[in-house]
């Protein structure tokens, strides 16, 4: 494990690995009236899943103060360097503990949600809870030229939703509708 580099910021007291690990280094701790010095083992840290169970975070310290990261935004910064204004850390795989390096991208949150739903993390088409229609039917809708008014009342949706359909803005890029199921 030769992998180890320094976190932009925290050099000579934590590490990443672009296997998503974090580890504090060796040291010497003074105590606080400046007199004795220890040595502080170094060990790699046990990541806590944050409050809504969906990222792990860790806490580097120093001088006293605590301060809490995200595992992924530790690693990329490390391996990819400062993240771009407005970006935000992806995990190209969807699966938000799996922190290596090579599974790390900034982007923005747009290419953050096609992440998802290319992995099918979001539902959409007939796996979403709330469709009314499934692939066939949307299918046919796009070959009938009738009104959207009375193809809507034919399939028990809004006009708004036939337009939607037709002009490519709702159920595009579906596999089961573009034939790539």
């Amino acid at each position: 494990m030769h992998d180890w580099r320094w976190i932009p910021g925290w050099e000579g007291f934590y590490q990443a690995h672009p296997s998503g690990q974090i580890r504090s280094v060796d040291r010497k701790i003074v105590d606080a009236n400046g007199k004795r010095t220890r040595l502080k083992k170094g060990m790699i840290l046990r990541p806590q899943m944050n409050g809504n169970g969906f990222h792990h975070h860790v806490g580097l310290a120093h001088g006293g103060v605590t301060t809490i990261y995200y595992v992924h935004d530790l690693v990329a910064l490390t391996f990819i360097g400062q993240k771009p204004p407005a970006s935000e850390t992806r995990h190209l795989n969807c699966n938000h503990i799996d922190n290596r390096a090579e599974n790390l991208a900034y982007g923005t949150r747009r290419q953050n949600r096609r992440d998802s739903m290319r992995v099918g993390v979001i539902a959409q088409g007939e796996r979403h809870g709330n469709s009314k229609l499934t692939a066939d039917q949307v299918r046919q809708i796009r070959q009938e030229h009738g009104s959207g008014h009375i193809v809507a009342k034919k399939y028990g949706v809004t006009r708004r939703t036939i337009d939607r359909i037709r002009s490519g803005e709702a159920w595009k890029g579906q596999p089961e509708i573009e034939g790539r199921a």
